[in-house]
């Protein structure tokens, strides 16, 4: 996809990223962009970013875990069981340590088909967890 005509977008995700702590949720039409804002803006800085699909949870923590052992190099994390989602939110968090990251997970939505619960979950894990990382 082209980009074109994303300075304001951009100016605000780079304002919301210089912030010592920040949680931006970007949603839309579908076909818009997002995903291309959102590529465009993590471009040379540290961040993680998990495309989700229409899989299993199952499926979808096996492709997280993955990719995340793939983005810290972590060949224990490739072979590691894990099964449910705050267990790889706690990983996730020891790894990052106290180091700023941008953490993007696109098309959230089909997380939440794959576990109808997934939402509560995650929020449970970013008000319990992550909140007082920061």
């Amino acid at each position: 996809m082209k980009f074109v005509n994303r300075k304001q977008e951009l100016n605000i995700l780079q304002e919301e990223y210089e912030k010592e702590n920040s949680f931006v949720v970007l949603y839309g039409r579908r076909r818009v962009g997002k995903t291309t804002l959102i590529q465009k803006f993590i471009e040379g800085k540290k961040a993680f970013y998990f495309f989700a699909d229409k899989q299993n949870e199952r499926m979808q923590i096996r492709r997280f875990q993955q990719q995340m052992a793939q983005y810290f190099q972590d060949d224990l994390l490739r072979k590691l069981e894990i099964y449910d989602w705050e267990s790889i939110f706690d990983y996730f968090l020891q790894k990052i340590g106290d180091e700023k990251i941008i953490f993007v997970i696109d098309e959230f939505p089909y997380l939440c088909m794959g576990n109808k619960g997934f939402s509560s979950v995650f929020q449970r894990i970013y008000d319990e967890k992550l909140l007082k990382k920061i």
